[in-house]
């Protein structure tokens, strides 16, 4: 129709401006009144006589008339005019056109005539006239098998342009009819022909469309409608392709557009074809034409329907035709799936060009620096291609030597676009190959750095006298810099397989030599500076030759070089260790350009310096050092000092203070960490007045006068801490964290001067202070008291600062009293202990005598923590200064605090300062450090009410008002935090969204900072008690420890999701590591401290990030301890700490287990004894559920628990409730001497009394006691229960219903269920009593369904099955209960039960049917019954698996005598039910509706599935409810195959035609199960004489289904066969190569039947090797007669197709089959293939022959079955003949061409491949090795490679060589693993080849990786399992040997634990125990002991993996 419309368009286009061209338009020039004339009494009838007649002009004259008429007619105009239908009915086979075109040479006119005529009749056949579609077909077939040179001769037709187009247009319209019409044009049209050239460049830009639009149309049809083998023909002829490119620059844009996407689509990204097919059609010269695309001259043919002037029209074309094209060459050069690149993974460093095609087309690309689109290709294929850079970029043409002009600008910039372009990390570091690590830095340095850049190119740059050029030098050192940096980076983080240090060193040198050296950088800082300054102007000299160069900003060239250096740093930081520069001037620098306004953008200059700077080596600046100029003398530091307060980028302040955090910690003089940093910058850059440079002086000066001579201040920071312990007499409160000495007993040594422990630490003197004269007058070193931090609670500065202030005049104190004030309050706010400060600050004002000023408040504040301080003042003047001090501390809550703790302490335990506090923290909330100070104020005065109670006079409600402002502030910053958020997502909508999360990110980290103070300080671990110097008991103890777990659970509920795991971890192993200290010594406990209530519920909290090792010390010290402590004092019930250590034992044990337990109770760790009889002390004392139920679990689950169980705790179970009796009941089972203690029980008259009482609770224990052999009598409980049981069967079983849907497919049966235990018991009981007893329950049972009319329940049913299956004799209760169940059903059936009942009585009858082997005693009632039931369940039950799965044991049981019975229906009435029934075709071809639900009738069937489970998950996902019906169906289908089948077996003869077209479409020809019935059922009808003959060549699935419709609806007469590519269609080409690699060699070529059918394993097993998926294998019995039939002598075979298909490879399989008639099958294919390969054409159809030559040479003996090694080397040698561009072709027919014959018992090549001296050796050994693999089939092939080609002793020596790659080792193993499944290989192995050594040698290899570890383990797992198997056939001592060997294999590879992952040790386990089993058999001690000592080791480190 495409076509149609082109015609009409170009017709209508010519108008009236071309009389000529439209006359030419018509076949033939008639004068216009005699045509008009004509036309109106044209007809159909007319035509087909003027066709017929023998007058020429007769002839034309009609083609003319109907050409006109056709091309007229419009679809909404009379149809009485539509000339093509109308001739279309009278002659639907246009014979009379086709005869046309017989005869001689026709006249070009003529030729035009009567093609243009039949294309009208194509293109309205596919338009709109389908029905004659077949006619048009055969026509077109006809006319290019006969007439092909007609239309060829229309095409080459010399200069007349019409007639060619008219060729083309005919044949593009026969291909638009179907595939099998394009299939006839490209077989029979002559595409080699000379002229077919000279037509593509025959083009008329005056005209629409001209020859070359034609021949480009009919290319792209063939293309579109053509299949991928079609396709692959077509390109075969790459002429006629390759002929369009040229010229292409100027086509028509509607020409490019259809022939790029086309091109694109089915050839680029056609899968089918290969990348060798595509290289020859798109080769360096067509891209080269293709590429002239981007600048495009052609015509822009599009609409223009905007209306846009001709030039923009056109413009827009050429952008259309760009971004085609690019996109197109970008799909064909660029990508690894579809393009034509091939990835060299040597990079290029190994010589040999793998894309030579590409790398030729890029240097056409001569644009690339000009065009963006040609510059984007470029860097895409280099991306791909990374091999072609250095041959590109040095044979390219651009010149990258540093010179000034625009031309080296633009190739530098083109050369950094290449290089950002490429992975930031290289790919050959992730490769898995073994690569030497100095070629490895090779391959990555080729992504790094340009090749073409060496170090003289960057040195000349960056000397060179144009700035530009300098700074284009500097921009390329940075990309270098920036990609080495993340090499570096990516190799110290990843997991690699080669020694990283290694390679980094070396990649560190190389990046060094490639360099520039550090100090001609600050040359160029220098140089800039002096142009800035003035000091020196540019080279104008230089400049001459530049004008056109334009001098860069100055600033970035400064800020560029400082981020080059930076790159220095971190790359390469020993590059500036070697330097002399003083990095400080370049902050003095910066600033003076600052100063002098020479900077246009200076914020970014410093932020860039001050990034630099600080990551600086410690040394490299004097921070402290004046510079003495004449200008400045101000230090570094000071310069950042001010930088910190008078910057206002964010950037700049947080960089600065970074950057001075850095100095201070390089003091050496802030132990106590960075928070005191923190404190003296903060409140500098607070303080933005005029005292700011006074502070700033004021803070350089104390801190250069700490730096020059700490000692003497931080002595008086020691000795006032000292004397605040020694006056507050709390000396023993504070514990060393590390659990060391107390820092009383640590002072007390330093005055005894003894040892004391302190690290060597070398004296740090800060830089710049060199010159300094230090005081050294003290003997210790300068470092002793800094190491001790109990010792500096605050650093030196704090002493520094008081006497500096002391010393200052009154002037400067005023200045600097508001910064002082401020800091020293946040530091001693931030203390745990605020006395020695407070004691400090007074001494020094004391001391020098100077009033503090303005300071007063402080002091005044500081002398109340004071010891001894006195009351609060209740005078008239003090409450007017409380007044006064409170209405000044209105500002926020932090003054309110502050204040109200210096006037009046105890207002803090009052309600109204919490309620003005939380006013204040909502009204006026603080920032982040004003919340953070004010949170640790609140703890400090928390704490303070502990420790001193004496400040307060109700601490503990001081201790609860801070404890609750803290939380309400957390939570008005959590709700500040959501508003921010809120409002962000709601306004900022245009703010990018990484910038919120990072936003987010900051504001949960600041939520996580506030949290982490609250748990790290001290307050919340010091009010628990320890064995040192625990807290003096006291009564409101208890309640602060209440009041702290309250907030503590609150807090980490809450805010646990902001926490790392890290810092939870460690405060709870600080807080419950003190509570289990504690309860390891006796007299330490004092449980009247601790609320154990609080503390449960905070266990519970944190129970998930409890370790393991903590959790198991908390539990085994608290369950240690007197039973008094865990018991009330009454001793009825568990005090508050046994209930805290029950609930530890419940999580431990596993109990009511959460997800956060889980981790807990997979460890296996048993409870010790002593925690185990301490719980069976707690339960024989009291009465209490959860202890009940604790002890019940772990009796299942630990025998610990059993052994530790005296008489008195099963006596205190008898005398218990349901749940103790239980627990009783594990204890007799488990327990020996418990057992005799029960029967013993059992003897006393009152035990009688109340067991027959109470009969149902005491079930469980004589369920227990009948199970084992006592010698104890048991008629008493036999009479007993028997009597009770009878009458529960009967009666109290009748509201018992069927077992519930989640019972049913949980497929257990549950010990509680009472119903099951009460059958189980009865089981048990009846087979003490008579058999008279059982018969007559029996009939009772029986007599319900049958007389009552009651059916069975499934308690009843089940009884039934088991009492019946006790009895001796059984045929007559089996007819009565068959009888009964059959009733049961009907009875069901008809009441709808919505019960799964049909389930149940499957496997229950099932079952009984299957053990009973006589016959039935059929009688008339059972035969009414059988009748009905057969209707009743084929009825309403026709889709259950399980109801057909029924009917079928019935049928086999019913019918075993004979296959009919006296008033029974006959099997073939049975088989005609089952074949009629309406849902039989649609079960049987699985045919599920969308709109299908689940009903009663799929009930079954799903319920079925589920029971499968495991076959549901190998078989495919089910991911909605259409694919669970469709699962589902499949087992229906399965066992309704199996009732046809059982059915067929009794009477065959109903089977008919019909029925067997059903079973082909439900027949896929693998071996699964159905499968094989539904073959042998086909078979059956072939026996019943059915035409299997004409189903020829037996298609099967729903392709059988549709060919039989076909057949049915056309006649055999229209009826084609189906062609060979079709047949072999039907076959998945994997499926196929699976079936090939796995081919049944036990299978024979026979069907087997229904009934005696059991498929044995071993028709899957392969004749020992591994299990495989029946439904992946194709089945020989179907595939071998198929492939006879196709490769008869009277059938067309595609030699070719049939090898790609993989169909030879499967014949040759089948000749190493066991069965001699199917290798005879495989030999008569072979045979036949032979015959048709003689006369086939195709390449490598020589060497075929050749290769079956030299198969046939070997065979010596008829029927000889082939080694499967070799079955599967044929297979693979045939792939390679197709693929001659694989490496291995030449190789492989090299050695094959040497003699014409193989060797059948040798593997094949082993000698020359393995010892190959190529350079592909590697991939010849890998070929090989994996042939083996594959080859390795039964013990014959073992003994190949065993005895005569010395494979194991070969690869086991191979394996430990340098040579070996990882990818060899795994294919080595592998083969390993494939012996080890063959029966009595893994022995041999073992003896002959030392296996068990060989692998404990290689454990101790450190080479080899964890994937090889975790595959040696299987390994030895599988060895193990071998030897189980057969170790019987060895003697006693040989086979200890190998255990023990087993075992050292085991404890060798344990040595590796921390490599292994958790799979490995879980397959050393199950070996570990599969030797230990058959050493304790053999009673073998010393083994056994190895063997449990591995066991041990392996539970501890599964422990840990866990």
């Amino acid at each position: 129709m495409k076509t149609k419309q082109n015609t009409e368009s170009s017709q209508n286009a010519c108008g009236m401006k071309n009389l000529k061209r439209k006359s030419d338009a018509s076949s033939v020039s008639q004068p216009e009144t005699k045509t008009k004339k004509k036309t109106e009494d044209f007809s159909a009838y007319k035509f087909k006589k003027q066709l017929r007649s023998d007058s020429n002009v007769d002839v034309l004259q009609a083609l003319t008339t109907f050409h006109k008429l056709s091309t007229e007619w419009k679809s909404e105009t009379d149809a009485s005019k539509d000339v093509v239908s109308a001739y279309l009915q009278i002659s639907g086979e246009c014979s009379e056109l086709l005869q046309l075109f017989e005869g001689n040479k026709k006249q070009p006119k003529e030729l035009q005539l009567m093609c243009e005529t039949l294309e009208k009749v194509c293109l309205r056949v596919v338009d709109d006239l389908g029905i004659y579609h077949s006619n048009l077909v055969r026509v077109a077939h006809q006319l290019c098998h006969k007439h092909m040179k007609q239309v060829e001769r229309a095409i080459f037709a010399g200069i007349h342009n019409k007639v060619t187009m008219a060729g083309f247009r005919l044949l593009t319209s026969i291909v638009m009819l179907g595939i099998s019409s394009a299939r006839d044009v490209i077989s029979c049209f002559s595409f080699e022909h000379p002229g077919l050239k000279k037509l593509v460049n025959r083009c008329d830009l005056k005209d629409d469309e001209d020859v070359r639009v034609w021949y480009i149309r009919f290319m792209l049809s063939l293309m579109v409608i053509g299949d991928n083998q079609l396709i692959e023909q077509l390109i075969a002829h790459k002429d006629f392709i390759k002929g369009t490119f040229k010229a292409v620059k100027a086509d028509r844009l509607s020409i490019i557009q259809v022939l790029l996407p086309t091109l694109r689509d089915k050839v680029v990204m056609n899968h089918s074809i290969k990348k060798t097919q595509k290289l020859k059609l798109f080769n360096e010269y067509t891209l080269q034409q293709l590429a002239s695309l981007y600048e495009w001259e052609g015509k822009n043919d599009l609409n223009n329907d905007t209306g846009k002037e001709e030039e923009e029209h056109l413009l827009d074309g050429r952008l259309i035709a760009r971004q085609l094209i690019h996109g197109f060459l970008c799909e064909v050069t660029c990508s690894h799936k579809h393009g034509v690149n091939f990835f060299d993974k040597t990079y290029g460093t190994s010589g040999t060009n793998q894309n030579s095609v590409l790398f030729k087309f890029l240097q056409t690309l001569r644009t690339a620096t000009k065009d963006v689109l040609v510059e984007e290709l470029a860097t895409k294929i280099l991306r791909t291609c990374p091999d072609l850079l250095h041959k590109y970029l040095t044979s390219c043409g651009y010149s990258f030597f540093p010179r000034a002009s625009e031309t080296w600008i633009v190739n530098m910039k083109f050369l950094s676009r290449i290089y950002q372009a490429q992975p930031d990390v290289p790919p050959c570091l992730t490769q898995s190959d073994k690569t030497a690590v100095p070629k490895l830095v090779v391959m990555a340095m080729v992504t790094t750095k340009p090749a073409v850049i060496s170090k003289s190119t960057l040195v000349q740059g960056i000397k060179n006298a144009n700035l530009m050029v300098c700074y284009q030098s500097l921009d390329v050192m940075m990309l270098f810099l920036e990609r080495s940096l993340k090499v570096i980076q990516f190799t110290e983080q990843a997991t690699l397989t080669f020694d990283k240090r290694a390679f980094i060193e070396e990649f560190k040198d190389h990046v060094l030599t490639e360099l520039p050296e550090v100090m001609m950088l600050f040359g160029v800082w220098h140089k800039v500076m002096n142009f800035l300054t003035g000091r020196q102007t540019p080279d104008k000299s230089a400049n001459n030759k530049e004008d056109s160069l334009q001098t860069p900003d100055l600033t970035e060239l400064l800020i560029i070089l400082l981020k080059v250096l930076r790159l220095y740093q971190r790359c390469i930081p020993s590059a500036m260790e070697q330097t002399t520069f003083d990095f400080g001037h370049l902050l003095h620098d910066i600033c003076s350009l600052q100063e002098k306004k020479l900077c246009s953008d200076v914020t970014s200059l410093q932020h860039n310096a001050l990034q630099f700077l600080e990551t600086l080596p410690r040394g490299q600046i004097k921070w402290f050092k004046e510079l003495k100029t004449d200008k400045s003398k101000q230090s570094t530091v000071t310069l950042l000092l001010s930088l910190l307060t008078s910057a206002t980028d964010t950037r700049l302040q947080e960089a600065s203070k970074a950057l001075l955090h850095k100095i201070f910690r390089e003091t050496g003089i802030f132990k106590s960490g960075d928070q005191e940093v923190d404190i003296w910058l903060q409140h500098l850059s607070e303080d933005t007045g005029s005292s700011t440079k006074l502070e700033i002086q004021f803070l350089q000066r104390i801190l250069t006068k700490v730096v020059r001579n700490p000692h003497p201040l931080m002595d008086q920071v020691a000795m006032a801490t000292v004397s605040a312990m020694q006056c507050s007499g709390i000396l023993e409160d504070d514990v060393n964290e590390d659990g060391g000495q107390t820092l009383t007993s640590q002072i007390k040594n330093i005055l005894d001067m003894d040892e004391v422990p302190i690290p060597q630490v070398t004296t740090l003197v800060p830089d710049g202070l060199q010159d300094t004269p230090i005081d050294t007058s003290m003997d210790t070193p300068v470092n002793t008291y800094s190491t001790e931090m109990l010792l500096s609670p605050f650093s030196a500065l704090v002493p520094a600062a008081l006497h500096e202030w002391t010393t200052c005049d009154t002037k400067q104190q005023d200045s600097i009293k508001s910064y002082l004030t401020s800091v020293l309050r946040a530091i001693l706010h931030s203390q745990d202990n605020p006395i020695p400060m407070c004691m400090l600050v007074l001494d020094i004002v004391k001391e020098n005598k100077k009033d503090g000023g303005d300071l007063a408040e402080f002091i005044s504040y500081c002398s109340i923590w004071l010891p001894g301080s006195s009351k609060n003042q209740t005078t008239k003047d003090s409450k007017m200064k409380k007044q006064k001090l409170l209405a000044a501390s209105r500002s926020n809550a932090l003054d309110l605090l502050y204040k109200t703790f210096i006037v009046s302490r105890d207002d803090l335990a009052t309600d109204d300062f919490v309620r003005k506090a939380s006013a204040l923290v909502n009204k006026k909330p603080l920032d982040f450090e004003g919340l953070k100070t004010l949170i640790q104020l609140l703890m400090l005065y928390a704490r303070t009410s502990i420790l001193h109670t004496h400040l307060f006079a109700s601490a503990n409600q001081v201790l609860m008002n801070c404890l609750e402002l803290i939380k309400k502030a957390l939570k008005h910053f959590q709700n500040q935090i959501e508003n921010s958020k809120k409002s962000d997502t709601s306004r900022n909508t245009l703010i990018p969204e990484e910038t919120l999360t990072c936003d987010a990110k900051s504001q949960s980290s600041s939520l996580c900072e506030l949290t982490r103070i609250i748990l790290t300080n001290s307050m919340l671990t010091v009010w628990l008690p320890t064995c040192e110097g625990s807290i003096a008991v006291s009564p409101c103890k208890k309640a602060t420890c209440k009041v702290i777990c309250e907030f503590l659970k609150d807090t980490l509920s809450t805010y646990k999701q902001y926490l790392p795991v890290k810092l939870l971890r460690e405060w709870i192993s600080k807080v419950f590591g003190a509570l289990a200290a504690q309860a390891s010594d006796v007299t330490q406990v004092k449980d009247n401290v601790l609320d154990f209530k609080s503390l449960t519920d905070l266990f519970k909290a944190v129970q998930d990030l409890l370790e393991i090792e903590q959790f198991w010390e908390l539990l085994q010290n608290n369950a240690n301890l007197p039973t008094k402590h865990l018991l009330n004092s009454t001793k009825d019930d568990l005090s508050e700490r046994g209930k805290f250590v029950v609930l530890l034992m419940q999580l431990f044990a596993g109990v009511n287990q959460s997800k956060s337990d889980i981790a807990l109770s997979s460890t296996k760790v048993p409870i010790d004894k002593s925690s185990t009889k301490k719980l069976l002390t707690i339960f024989e004392a009291i009465d209490c559920e959860e202890v009940d139920s604790l002890v019940s679990h772990m009796i299942k689950h630990d025998e610990v628990v059993t052994m530790a169980a005296t008489k008195k705790t099963l006596l205190r179970c008898l005398n218990g409730n349901r749940q103790k009796l239980l627990i009783a009941a594990y204890l007799v089972e488990k327990h020996e001497n418990l057992c005799a203690e029960f029967c013993n029980w059992l003897q006393i008259p009152k035990s009688k009394e109340t067991l027959h009482k109470r009969q149902e609770w005491y079930l469980p224990l004589v369920n227990v006691l009948l199970s084992k052999p006592t010698k104890t009598d048991n008629a008493y409980l036999t009479d007993l229960f028997w009597d009770w049981l009878k009458h529960w069967c009967i009666n109290e079983t009748n509201d018992q219903t069927f077992a519930s849907f989640q019972l049913e497919l949980s497929n257990q049966k549950e010990e509680t269920d009472d119903g099951l235990l009460k059958v189980t018991v009865l089981e048990k009981v009846a087979k003490l009593v008579d058999d008279e007893a059982v018969i007559g329950l029996v009939d009772l049972l029986c007599q319900r369904p049958i007389i009552s009319k009651i059916p069975f329940n499934r308690l009843q049913l089940q009884a039934c099955s088991i009492l019946i299956g006790q009895l001796k004799s059984q045929s007559k209760q089996m007819s009565e209960f068959l009888h009964a169940s059959l009733r049961s059903i009907i009875i069901l059936t008809k009441e709808q039960a919505k019960d799964p009942y049909i389930r149940h009585y499957s496997n229950i009858v099932c079952k009984s049917i299957q053990s009973f082997d006589s016959i039935l005693d059929i009688t008339s009632p059972f035969v009414k019954t059988w009748n009905a039931f057969v209707k009743e369940v084929l009825k309403s039950h026709y889709q259950d698996a399980e109801a057909h799965s029924l009917l079928s044991n019935f049928i086999e049981v019913i019918y075993r005598k004979e296959a009919t019975i006296e008033g029974a229906l006959p099997t073939s009435v049975i088989f005609q039910m089952v074949a009629s029934h309406s849902a039989f075709i649609p079960t049987m071809l699985l045919e599920v509706g969308e709109d299908q639900d689940i009903d009663s009738l799929l009930l079954g069937s799903i319920l079925y599935t589920f029971r499968k489970c495991k076959i549901l998950g190998q078989k495919r996902g089910t991911q909605s409810f259409l694919l669970y019906n469709q699962i589902g169906l499949e087992f229906v289908t399965e066992n309704l195959v199996k009732l046809i089948s059982t059915l067929l077996d009794l009477d065959c003869s109903s089977c008919t035609t019909s029925h067997f077209t059903v079973f082909l479409g439900a027949y896929s020809a693998t071996m699964q199960p159905v499968d094989q019935q539904l073959l042998y059922i086909m078979y059956l009808c072939e026996i019943n004489h059915v035409d299997v003959w004409s189903f020829r060549p037996f298609m099967f699935g729903k392709i059988a289904v549709e060919q039989h419709m076909a057949r049915s609806s056309l006649g055999r007469s229209l009826w084609t066969q189906p062609s060979m590519s079709e047949v072999i269609a039907l076959f998945d080409p994997e499926k196929l190569k699976y079936s090939t690699l796995n081919f049944p060699l036990e299978r024979k070529l026979q069907p087997i039947g229904a009934m005696t059918q059991k498929l044995d394993e071993c028709e899957l097993k392969e004749d020992g090797c591994s299990q495989t998926d029946s439904s992946g294998i194709y089945d020989p019995c179907c595939v071998l007669p198929m492939l006879s039939y196709l490769l008869s002598p009277t059938s067309l075979v595609d030699c070719s197709k049939l090898i790609e298909s993989g169909c030879v490879d499967y014949i040759f399989a089948a000749l190493g089959s066991h069965d001699k008639t199917m290798r005879a099958a495989a030999y008569h294919c072979l045979a036949a293939f032979y015959t048709h390969l003689e006369s086939a054409r195709f390449w490598g159809r020589r060497e075929v022959a050749y290769l079956l030559d030299c198969l046939r040479n070997s065979i010596k003996k008829p029927n000889q079955r082939v080694p499967n090694v070799i079955c599967i080397l044929m297979g693979r040698i045939l792939q390679l003949i197709l693929t001659p561009e694989d490496l291995m072709y030449k190789v492989v027919f090299k050695m094959l061409f040497v003699k014409p014959e193989l060797n059948l018992e040798a593997v094949p090549m082993m000698q020359r491949l393995f010892y190959s001296s190529n350079l592909q050796n590697k991939v010849e050994r890998t070929w090989l090795v994996q042939l083996m693999i594959d080859g390795l089939r039964d013990e014959h092939d073992f003994y190949i490679y065993n005895q005569q080609s010395y494979v194991f002793k070969t690869l086991l020596s191979f394996f430990s060589s340098c040579v070996c790659d990882r990818k060899m080792q795994n294919l080595i193993i592998q083969l390993l693993d494939k012996v080890t499944r063959l029966p009595g290989a893994t022995l041999k192995l073992i003896q002959n080849h030392s296996l068990l050594s060989w692998i404990e040698a290689q454990a101790i290899v450190s080479s080899l990786n964890e994937e090889t570890l975790l595959k040696l383990c299987s390994l030895v797992k599988l060895i193990a399992t071998s030897i189980t198997s057969s170790i019987k056939a060895l003697p006693q001592p040989d086979s200890c040997q190998v255990l023990h060997r087993i075992a050292v294999v085991c404890f060798s590879l344990l040595g590796r634990s921390s490599e292994l992952p958790r799979q490995g040790l879980l397959d050393l386990q199950s070996a570990n125990t599969m030797c230990l089993d058959l050493s304790r058999q053999h009673s073998e001690k010393v083994m056994t002991s190895l063997l449990i000592k591995s066991d041990i080791k392996l539970k501890e480190l599964l422990t840990v993996k866990q």
